[in-house]
């Protein structure tokens, strides 16, 4: 569907011969992928895209307002500019948690994680950055208090409360 802008439906499939659309939303960009986040929230992750080229130019995170099926809304958006991740294409790159309030994912040579706030909306966290470039498959965990980046060169410990490096153990080059 994605032209140069990309809608977001809400249809009705309680007839699956006659869906019926209930309403239509459309932003600049398009979503790759799609996560409900809470209650009549639904978690966007894409690329903003110029609205009369379609040229795309960096991510976007967006939250969208499904409570309301004959309204759909975006509530907040963040664009990242010059952004790229490999979550784009691939899920399981990213680190995503609804009660935590927390989405990680790779770009570039730093793994970032943004918090999501229903009244403030995305926001940064924390980035870290490694010397080398080696962040390609890296991968966000958390378990407990602590967020666990892992990279090709080593991993990362952060504090969730503070979102600061806490400890590092770093990968001899092969």
């Amino acid at each position: 569907t994605f032209r140069q802008t990309d809608p977001l439906f809400a249809v009705n499939v309680a007839d699956p011969a006659n869906p019926v659309i209930l309403s239509e939303y459309k932003i600049s960009g398009f979503s790759e992928y799609l996560h409900p986040w809470s209650e009549g929230l639904l978690f966007g992750l894409g690329q903003e895209a110029d609205e009369n080229t379609g040229a795309t130019d960096g991510l976007k995170l967006v939250m969208f307002d499904v409570s309301d099926k004959a309204d759909v809304k975006a509530l907040h958006t963040m664009n990242i500019p010059d952004g790229w991740t490999e979550a784009l294409y691939d899920h399981h790159a990213l680190m995503i948690s609804p009660e935590k309030g927390i989405i990680g994912f790779d770009s570039g040579n730093a793994y970032t994680i943004y918090g999501y706030d229903a009244d403030s909306g995305f926001n940064k966290l924390a980035s870290v950055t490694r010397d080398e470039n080696n962040w390609y498959a890296s991968r966000g965990m958390y378990i407990g208090g602590f967020a666990y980046i892992v990279s090709g060169d080593g991993v990362a410990v952060l504090d969730m409360q503070s979102f600061e490096v806490v400890a590092t153990i770093d990968c001899p080059a092969a």
